[in-house]
This record gives structure tokens, sequence and C-alpha cells, in this order.
């Protein structure tokens, strides 16, 4: 029985080798699969990583920019609103004109309107009282019957066309043309 023995102990053997190489082939291919899966984690994880910091980056860009684009909206409003202040500066500063300056003022301009005769001119509240009659006769005006309340100045009014002096309106006529070389004034 010694060779039975033997026999079977030489297949319990090898079995048991040929068990071990099966288990170690298992155990390499599982820790192969384990490490593909843990690879393969890995970059979902940084791709992630990767996508959550390009949006934080891209977060934060719109933010900066949106608070540069408020900084210079209010930058941009502030100074309008001091240029808006000077042209009411400018309008008031006419209003506070002399009685001779306003005469001549009137004088000048409506001169330069190269009228017929027998137009109407409408006086602001404070500048009726400056201009007599003799002036406006002067002038080849009358005196209009229109009692509406007008900005500081005067309205020459010809056949239907209201031309228009009052200091506001001559500010805001000059505003445009002027209002490059305000600001660069203003802000040097």
């Amino acid at each position: 029985m010694s060779n039975l023995e033997n026999l079977t102990s030489k297949i319990l053997e090898d079995s048991k080798v040929k068990a071990e190489e099966i288990l170690q082939k298992a155990k390499e291919e599982a820790d192969k699969i384990l490490k593909q899966k843990s690879d393969s984690a890995e970059a979902v994880k940084k791709s992630f990583i990767d996508k959550a910091m390009a949006e934080a980056e891209s977060k934060k860009a719109r933010i900066i920019s949106n608070a540069e684009l408020k900084g210079r909206n209010i930058k941009l409003k502030a100074k309008q609103q001091v240029i808006a202040d000077v042209y009411s500066k400018a309008v008031e500063e006419l209003g506070n004109m002399s009685a001779e300056e306003f005469k001549a003022y009137l004088k000048n301009n409506v001169e330069s309107l190269k009228l017929s005769g027998g137009e109407e001119i409408i006086l602001s509240e404070k500048f009726k009282s400056v201009i007599d009659d003799n002036m406006i006769n002067e002038l080849k005006l009358v005196r209009s019957n229109d009692n509406r309340e007008i900005p500081e100045g005067f309205i020459i009014v010809c056949k239907g066309i209201e031309y228009n002096f009052t200091f506001e309106a001559l500010v805001a006529s000059m505003k445009k043309e002027l209002e490059h070389e305000v600001a660069s004034m203003l802000f040097q």
C-alpha cells in the first residue's frame, strides 16, 4: 500500500499546489481589478474636483467682474451727478446776473434773430420789472399776455414759433457740445 499512499500523497500534494496557484492567480486578478477600480474611482474623484475648481474659479471671476461693473456704474453715476450739479449751478449763476447784464443778453439775442417786429416776448418773473416798455418798443417787441411761469430768462413768440432763451434752455443747448470738456476739467 505504500505505492497507493505515495500516489495519494502525491495527488494531494499536487492538488494543494494547484489550489494554491489558482488561489494566487485569483488573488492577483482580484488585486488587479481592485487597483483598476481604485484608479478609476481616483480619476472620477479628480475629474469632479477639477470640475468643481473650474466652476468655483468661473463663479469667482463672475463675482469680481460684477463687482467691478457695479463699481464703475457707481463712479459713473457720481460723475454724472457732479456734472448735473455744475449745469444747475451755471443756470443759478445766470439767474443771478445783474439787470444791465440781462438787458445786454436780451438785446444781443433778439437782434441775432433779425425779427420783422411785433413779436411777443414772455419774461420770467424776476426780469419783468427789469425790462421796461421803452426797451421792449426799442426792440420792436410786444409784451405777451401769456402769464405762464417760465424759468429765468425770456421766450420770443414769432408766428407760433417759440425761441426759448431761458437760462435752462441755454445751458441745455450747450450741454452736448461742452459735456466732454466739462468732464475732462472736473475729472483730470
